[in-house]
């Protein structure tokens, strides 16, 4: 237990990025471990100030990724094909690091124009009003993982462009400072702190819905959002809701819908599945989750072929080569 230190209640949700409320409902769901004092007063088990990301299975991603040089990104030619890699739900720290290995693999094998991260790229527990983890890393380390996941990105593919759209958890910050600190709200926000001016990445707010520019300024017909709804036919709720080919992530299950319209229209919704962990203790094992990305190729008219690609054990092939762990 030396990681751990015992601190009252308002002390310790301040530790932790929480309101006391949340703290109080934690304790009552057995989720965070308490003890009194000789005075009788109830303390909390919280992470030593300046714990790091590195006791997160999430550093193990340093030591997994290969050690080759800059990607060369005209090794891959497309013809005349715009193509974008979509990554939905990395949720880091919580992302699983071979399944996220495996698709930086495949990213710079392929070389796509574009990387698309669909939102719920960070976890950021240390905002979260819902409990589930006792003791979550602090803004500041998560923040720090992202930056990590943004850099091995940008060294698999450095001349693609980037795109992040806003999800559910990352307007978990923005509520906690809108309540919290009025007067930030604005200045502590996501951009700023992951520096995607740095990474020569666009934001997109959330629930917005992005359509691609590709060559010659013609847009793309998919358009891409984070998505909303998680029912069992959530495909076909997303082109009930859109009327447009969309690509969504957000349930962490790979769905697909097509439907006909009158006029001669012929859309698409594509539910893509996730990178993070599978099985998190407050979800259990049999939440139907399921690891994947999207790959999608435009013709210069608009046109697109969107592929969804689910992981099997962490591991998927593409044109005769396996990536992700290989059983023997």
């Amino acid at each position: 237990m030396s990681d751990v230190e015992w601190l009252p209640r308002q002390a310790a949700a301040k530790r932790l990025g929480v309101s006391s409320n949340t703290l109080k409902s934690r304790k009552h769901r057995g989720r965070i471990e308490t003890k009194k004092d000789n005075s009788g007063r109830l303390l909390f088990a919280v992470p030593k100030q300046g714990a790091t990301v590195t006791q997160d299975e999430w550093e193990a991603l340093r030591e997994l990724m290969p050690k080759s040089e800059v990607a060369d990104a005209e090794s891959v030619s497309h013809g005349d094909t715009y193509t974008i890699l979509s990554l939905f739900d990395v949720h880091i720290p919580d992302a699983d690091a071979f399944a996220f290995r495996a698709v930086l693999e495949f990213a710079r094998d392929r070389q796509p124009n574009h990387i698309v991260l669909g939102g719920d790229f960070l976890e950021l527990e240390s905002c979260s009003q819902h409990g589930g983890n006792p003791s979550p890393l602090a803004l500041v380390d998560e923040i720090k993982a992202g930056r990590k996941a943004l850099d091995r990105i940008r060294q698999a593919c450095p001349n693609a462009a980037l795109t992040y759209l806003e999800g559910n958890h990352e307007t978990r910050l923005h509520r906690v400072v809108a309540a919290n600190l009025p007067t930030f709200d604005g200045a502590i926000d996501i951009p700023n702190l992951l520096d995607l001016a740095g990474f020569n990445c666009e934001w997109v707010p959330y629930r917005k819905l992005w359509q691609p520019t590709i060559a010659n300024g013609v847009k793309g017909k998919l358009f891409y959002t984070h998505g909303e709804w998680a029912t069992m036919h959530h495909a076909a709720k997303h082109i009930n809701a859109y009327g447009v080919s969309v690509r969504y992530g957000h349930t962490h299950k790979p769905q697909v819908f097509t439907r006909g319209y009158g006029d001669g229209r012929v859309c698409i919704a594509v539910g893509t599945g996730c990178l993070r962990t599978l099985s998190p203790s407050w979800a259990g094992p049999n939440n139907g989750w399921l690891h994947g990305f999207g790959w999608d190729e435009f013709l210069p008219d608009g046109r697109f072929t969107a592929k969804n690609i689910v992981m099997v054990d962490r591991s998927f092939c593409w044109d005769g080569k396996t990536y992700g762990p290989v059983n023997k």
